[in-house]
């Protein structure tokens, strides 16, 4: 089940699912690219178990406190 689409750029997107195999479930970002007039997967893709959410949650917040530390934003 698609939960978010990222737009990263014209030809490609971050989705964010929630999946299923064999009885557990995990969430899953994989980039898709616009190819011949279609949206296909990549083999580029990360899963995560739903007690590592919090923690790429936490590190995405670090990473942008230390972006607008370095920049000088609040």
């Amino acid at each position: 089940m698609i939960i978010k689409k990222i737009k990263v750029n014209s030809r490609k997107d971050i989705r964010i699912s929630k999946e299923y195999v064999n009885g557990f479930s995990f969430i899953q970002l994989r980039i898709w690219e616009f190819k011949d007039n279609v949206y296909k997967p990549t083999q580029k893709y990360i899963a995560l178990g739903s007690d590592n959410i919090s923690e790429l949650i936490h590190g995405l917040e670090l990473t942008k406190f230390m972006e607008s530390d370095i920049n000088g934003h609040t």
